[in-house]
């Protein structure tokens, strides 16, 4: 299901309410600060006084919440400070239910606004989002532009458990060519038992972990070896796993990259249209272009780790193309709380099947 109109524009309007209130909050600590736009009421002031301390507030917190940096613990002290000022200022006066008699309609309206950016997070164009929508508190998640609701989660699935795997060097390499709005999460797969039916009314734990992942994410990616011309059983085995019990598929409309590399001249291609096939059957819109099939090369990682220049031009196209694809197949996020460790995942992956039950053709195994 692609995202609506309004879910694609929204984090744009948080963005403008935001910039617009630092604007507007900005004015009222110069003008306290440095007596522009000029008030009679702060000639003379001393900046060592609480006034003072409130331009300064107002000045710095302003231009902090206007370029989205640090975005939920400068909103929540602004919030603070101004929920004082209503209450020291406005309604000490009385009527402190009627903010339109004390005078206080502003400060609380100021107050609600930055409260309301503390749990959303910045929205659009912002340089938390460009860090990857982590605050100065390390906590990532919220409900919009650089937080989770339009970060894009992506289940990183590797075919190899080889420690020093070239697959798994490449999806760290293409992580760093990714947009700052995406987010790579590999999924662990090597502890996961053979796939049995009998099973399925009481998977293990680190079946529902599986599933828990890839119903969290809003994007799949793929990067396989290729064994004995087709995937590894490890990879199949994962696939098993999270597709059952039947109608609880976990993969069903997450929209998928596939790639791979090998020593081999054909770069993994019969692996790939191998995998190809299976997803189509479990209802994953996978990009069909461009293709990747990389043979290792000593010129494919630079000694950093990185994607060589030989290859980066390339791989950076195809990471754009996936992005595109991801932002147009991807289904809106659920939010289910501010940290990530703190989400049921299994929960998550519950409601993300929902919509897709019951679609796949019943089979018994």
């Amino acid at each position: 299901m692609r995202p609506s109109i309004v879910q694609r524009y929204t984090p744009y309007a948080l963005a403008a309410l935001r910039i617009v209130t630092a604007y507007l909050f900005i004015q009222h600590g110069t003008a306290k600060l440095f007596g522009f736009p000029h008030q009679a009421m702060f000639d003379g002031l001393e900046l060592f006084s609480l006034i003072g301390l409130a331009g300064v507030l107002e000045v710095v917190g302003g231009l902090l919440l206007g370029a989205g940096l640090y975005t939920r613990p400068t909103a929540f002290v602004l919030s603070g400070m101004m929920a004082v000022a209503y209450f020291m200022a406005h309604a000490s006066q009385g009527n402190v239910m009627a903010p339109m008699l004390n005078g206080g309609e502003l400060a609380a309206l100021y107050s609600f606004i930055f409260l309301l950016f503390a749990a959303t997070g910045p929205g659009a164009l912002s340089l938390d989002a460009r860090n990857g929508g982590r605050s100065s508190s390390g906590v990532r998640g919220g409900l919009f532009e650089g937080d989770d609701m339009n970060r894009f989660r992506i289940a990183v699935i590797v075919g190899s458990l080889r420690k020093d795997s070239v697959n798994r060097r490449l999806g760290s390499a293409l992580a760093k060519v990714a947009p700052p709005d995406f987010s790579f999460q590999p999924v662990r797969i090597d502890d996961l038992p053979l796939y049995n039916q009998d099973d399925d009314a009481r998977p293990a734990e680190a079946v529902s972990r599986l599933k828990g992942q890839i119903g969290a994410a809003r994007g799949l990616l793929f990067i396989t070896p290729e064994y004995n011309r087709s995937i590894p059983g490890v990879l199949k085995n994962a696939i098993d796993h999270a597709s059952r019990p039947y109608g609880q598929s976990a993969w069903a409309g997450k929209p998928a990259g596939v790639l791979g590399v090998s020593i081999g001249a054909i770069g993994t291609a019969v692996a790939q249209q191998h995998l190809r096939a299976i997803l189509a059957y479990l209802d994953v819109p996978t990009l069909g272009q461009p293709e990747v099939f990389l043979q290792l090369t000593d010129e494919l990682f630079d000694a950093t780790g990185n994607i060589g220049p030989a290859s980066r031009a390339f791989l950076q196209s195809w990471m754009d193309r996936y992005a595109d694809w991801v932002r147009a197949h991807a289904a809106p996020a659920l939010s289910v709380g501010f940290d990530d460790d703190a989400v049921d995942l299994q929960v998550v992956h519950q409601l993300a099947q929902q919509e897709h039950r019951g679609r796949e053709p019943r089979v018994a195994g």
